[in-house]
């Protein structure tokens, strides 16, 4: 993760936003292991809870037509799903652990 991370940095700059994610097993990493003090790991059970609430957003998409729905709609049903940009890192991850 750390040479992704440095990648992204070279390629975007150190201003650019970024969330460094790894779906992993368990947010207990090896002692070998030196992620970057701002990675996250979304383990099983987050993973779960992130498919149920998509399960749960498509189902609320699928009260309308496609066309009945607008931008603001959408925006409103995905902060009630804990879908938005800011949910998905604290309801869905985890900081990374040595």
């Amino acid at each position: 993760m750390s040479n992704s991370a440095n990648w992204f940095k070279k390629e975007y700059g150190a201003d650019a936003p970024v969330v460094l994610l790894m779906v992993h097993r368990t947010e207990k990493l090896a002692n070998s292991a030196y992620p970057p003090s701002a990675m996250v790991v979304m383990t099983p059970v987050k993973l779960d809870a992130l498919h149920s609430r998509l399960r749960a957003f498509a189902a609320a998409l699928a009260t309308k037509t496609p066309e009945a729905w607008t931008a603001s709609d959408i925006g409103k049903l995905l902060v009630a799903h804990r879908l938005d940009a800011g949910s998905v890192r604290t309801a869905y991850c985890v900081p990374a652990k040595r």
